[in-house]
This record gives structure tokens, C-alpha cells and sequence, in this order.
């Protein structure tokens, strides 16, 4: 109901998802036309939330509320109650991905009528504009063959149309939600994201569990030189992947090479520095705290881009990334896009005698057509990288650098308010003097130590990145940071996982 305080002049849409989080959790994600809120509009939402006294302003908007569901038990549910606090005109999408909804519930997705489009006609211009971007952009088109990790979410019904209508790539799906878990085949979406998805392979670096009843896949020698890809319950993070070789057909004896969001962040500005040599354009990267340090040295020493700091979560990355002609971000869980700048949306409508620039030119619009503008989105991003990987190869990628050591664990507070950080959550500001003994800590260690701590947003915890050459220095630099932690924050809190 709180979305009435915003102007009648803007789109509105709701998704009712929870995202990467196992099939008990529920939430919301808004777009106000077709992007995330910015943070005027954020604080008038969450103000008229959390206050009980005062109910929200009637109902004024004309346009109806666009509201898309994941497959969860209680998203329709949810979606009744919405509708009811709404108490205005909707128009449902039914069950699709967090970044479909973004663009459907934009007045200029794919031109000014799109309210006078079809559910249908939305889908199918959204899968044949992806089919047409991504051929056109083909290098050497050939078929090749990628599987599909679909977390038991709507990835499977979002992805299908792609499956049917792509010339030269096989999409093999698994994890559909046509699994039965163990248990009936009606409860199958109690196993979203259960130990499969983006968040499962990136942080456990084994390959997913398989569900699906009629998947005959084995993780065997056999099948290493398979690329994998997994993403999340409403698809807007995705990892790619091969499997180690394992004579074994169980996946707990199985383990995974992971190109997580660094690497495919790498993997995309390397490939439009490649394809924009003659623009000129200023192509830089956007990350987090939470990036691997040989990533950013890649970028900076090698690729020779600006990369730019930020606080967690993709609202931020996303608007960082749009200081630069063309910025690209993803943090570590691949949730991530690449941003245009209206200058470079500009250049895209002048008509080149050059050959060079007319050739780039036209690769860059095949490229902006393959991105969300508004939101990180796994299936465009999963184009995109395909295409990006297409002349190098995985191994290439592999190649870029080695990962640092890092770990990221949590130190249990009484008050975890008790830390500010810096802008970008890197450095500490409050309590004074904790941030000279971490500084110290990472001197002692050497070896590559790097590490900060923040407060959580979810938990009554400070969580610790560490990171280093070797699992010695990263266990050396946590212990020191966790005495400081004590020292500062009460003795006697145990850090724990």
C-alpha cells in the first residue's frame, strides 16, 4: 500500500520472490519504472511501512500495478493481499524471472505501448529479441552445448522459449522443479535452491544436486569438458563452471572450476575493449569489498580499466557503473549487468562512413539490445558471456589470473551498531582506533593479507573477509582480526561461521 505515496506519473511493479533463499522465505522487490528505487523513493516506500498509525494516501494511480511471482507456496497468496492493499487496477505476469518483471513493468520496454501489449507479446518479443542479439553477435557461429542449473525455480519456464528458438546453442536444462526430492511430486518446489543454484555452487564449490527425475546426468570422468551454469530462484544471478574430472558418479566426490562474478567480470570488459578499440569509449568496472584482490589487479594492471568501490548490494554497483560510458559490474555471486551511458545510446544513432566505426557500432547495439538496462539479468548475462567467451575459450578465462585465499566469517556482538564503516564498507570509522590495529594486522600477516569488517544487515554479527596468498595467512590474519574484534566490541563474543 505504501507504493501510493509515489507519483502517479511513474510505472510501478512488484515482485514477490525471496530470490536465492530456500522455499520458506517470501519478500518483495519493487521497480518504479522498471528500475530499482532510487533513494528518495526507497525511504517514502519503507517510511509508510513502518508506520502503523498513519495509512497510506488513496489510491490515485491510473496505470495498473504490474506484479510477477516466483514459484513459491506463498507467492500467490502474497499476490492476493498485494492486490487487496493495492486496491487499484493490476495486471499480472504470472510466474516469471525478477529482471522480466523490471522490463514488463516499464512504459518503454519495448516502446511506449507496451501497456497495450499482451503478456504474451511481452514474452515473446523479450525471447526473440535475446535469440536475434545473441546470433548476430556470433563470431563463428557453431553449435555448442551449455547446461543449465535452474534451482528448482522459474528459470526453467523463463528459459524455455530460448531453448526452442536458438540456432546455434543447445541449452540442456536440470533442476526444472519436476523433481521429486524424496518426497511427492507435488512438493517439488520445497527443493528451490536446495543445495543447487548460484549461491550453492559459488559458495561450495561443488557442482548442484540433481532432481529431476528423468535426468540421467552423472558427474563422471566422462562428462568434465562440460560447461556448466547455474543461477537462482528468479534468475538474476548466474556462475558458469566446468567439472573436475572425478571417476565417481556421486557429487560429493565431485568438485567444480568456478568463474564466479570476477572472472565474468573480466571476461566482459576485456571483450568490449576488444570489440570498441576504435570508439574510444571509457569502459571501467564497478565491485565490492568482497571482489577477489587478483581480480582487481587484472582489471586495473592488465585490462588498464578504473575500477570503482562500492558498498554491497546491486543497487549500488548499478549506480556506480553508470559514471562510466559503459560500466560493468557483478559482484562475486554473479548477480550483475552492464550499464550505457545516454552518451554512448547516442552515438549508436549516427550514421559512420568510417568502416571500423560502423562495424563497432554495430556490434555495440547487438550488445545493448543482450542487456537489461534496468537489472542484473542471468539470461541475458549467460548471452552475453557466451559470446564474450566465444574466441578465447574457458581456458583463456581460466588463464586471467589465480584466485586469492579468502574466507568470510561472522564475530556475534552485543551491538553491532557500535561499527560505522567508510562509504564503500572497507574501512572503519567508529570505534576509533580499530581501524589502525587492523591496518597493523594486515602489515604483521603480509603474504597478500587483506581484510575489513562490517556490521551485518540481516544479523546481530560483524562479518570478517580475509584474504591471501595461502590458507596460512588468511587463518593468521582472521585470528588477529577477531582479538581485535573482542577488544573493541566485549570481550568474550565467539566468533563463529
Amino acid at each position: 500500500m505504501a507504493l501510493r505515496s509515489l507519483p502517479r506519473s511513474k510505472s510501478l511493479g512488484v515482485m514477490i520472490t525471496a530470490s536465492h533463499n530456500d522455499w520458506r522465505d517470501n519478500g518483495v522487490k519493487v521497480a518504479v519504472d522498471g528500475h530499482i528505487p532510487n533513494v528518495l523513493d526507497e525511504k517514502k516506500i519503507v517510511s509508510l511501512m513502518l508506520d502503523v498509525q498513519d495509512p497510506p494516501p488513496p489510491n490515485t494511480h491510473k496505470a495498473p500495478l504490474t506484479v510477477g511471482v516466483d514459484n513459491r507456496y506463498s507467492s500467490l497468496y502474497l499476490c492476493r493481499i498485494l492486490c487487496l492493499g493495492w486496491g487499484g487496477s493490476t495486471r499480472f505476469i504470472g510466474l516469471c524471472s525478477t529482471p522480466q518483471l523490471h522490463l514488463f513493468s516499464s512504459q518503454s520496454y519495448p516502446n511506449h505501448k507496451t501497456f497495450n501489449l499482451s503478456i504474451s507479446d511481452l514474452r515473446s518479443h523479450w525471447t526473440n529479441n535475446l535469440t536475434l542479439a545473441y546470433e548476430s553477435l556470433l563470431h563463428t557461429p557453431k553449435r555448442q552445448t551449455l547446461h543449465v542449473d535452474c534451482s528448482n525455480g522459474v528459470a526453467s519456464i523463463v528459459i524455455e522459449p530460448l531453448v526452442r528458438s536458438l540456432n546455434y546453442l543447445t541449452l540442456v536444462l536440470h533442476n526444472t522443479g519436476g523433481g521429486t526430492g524424496g518426497g511427492k511430486e507435488a512438493d517439488c518446489n520445497t527443493i528451490l535452491n536446495e543445495k543447487c543454484g548460484s549461491e550453492y555452487v559459488q559458495k561450495s564449490k561443488k557442482p548442484p544436486k540433481l532432481y529431476d527425475s528423468s535426468d540421467t546426468y552423472k558427474f563422471r570422468e566422462d562428462s568434465n569438458n562440460d560447461i556448466w551454469c547455474s543461477v537462482d530462484g528468479d534468475v538474476d544471478r548466474i556462475v558458469f563452471y566446468k567439472v573436475i574430472s572425478t571417476a565417481s558418479p556421486l557429487i560429493d566426490d565431485a568438485s567444480i572450476k568456478l568463474f564466479d562474478g570476477d572472472r565474468l567480470t573480466c571476461l566482459v570488459v576485456k571483450y568490449l575493449k576488444r570489440v570498441t578499440v576504435n570508439l574510444s569509449l571509457n569502459i571501467g568496472a564497478v565491485q565490492t569489498g568482497y571482489a577477489n584482490g587478483a581480480s582487481t589487479r587484472y582489471l586495473e594492471d592488465v585490462l588498464k580499466v578504473r575500477v570503482l568501490c562500492t558498498k554491497t548490494g546491486v543497487k549500488h554497483l548499478h549506480e556506480a557503473a553508470s559514471k562510466f560510458d559503459v560500466g560493468v559490474y557483478f559482484e562475486a555471486n554473479g548477480h550483475g549487468s552492464v550499464v550505457f551511458s545516454p552518451y554512448v545510446l547516442k552515438l549508436l544513432t549516427f550514421d559512420y562512413k568510417d568502416e571500423r566505426l560502423k562495424a563497432e557500432v554495430k556490434i555495440l547495439k547487438n550488445i545493448v539490445k543482450l542487456c537489461n538496462e534496468y537489472v542484473g539479468c542471468a539470461v541475458a548475462d549467460m548471452l552475453l558471456c557466451l559470446v564474450a567467451v566465444d574466441e578465447i575459450g574457458w581456458d583463456g578465462v581460466e588463464e586471467f589470473y589465480a584466485d586469492l585465499v579468502s574466507s568470510t566469517t561472522k564475530f556475534f556482538v552485543a551491538d553491532k551498531n557500535l561499527v560505522e564503516c567508510n562509504g564503500d564498507e572497507t574501512k572503519v570509522l567508529q570505534p576509533k582506533g580499530m581501524q589502525e590495529e587492523l591496518d597493523e594486522a594486515m602489515r604483521e600477516v603480509g603474504g597478500g593479507g587483506r581484510c575489513f569488517v562490517r556490521k551485518s544487515n540481516t544479523e546481530d554479527c560483524v562479518r570478517i573477509y580475509a584474504e591471501g596468498e595461502d590458507d596460512k595467512v588468511v587463518r593468521l590474519l582472521e585470528d588477529k582480526v577477531r582479538v581485535i574484534l573482542g577488544k573493541f566490541l566485549g570481550e568474550g563474543f565467539k566468533a563463529k561461521l
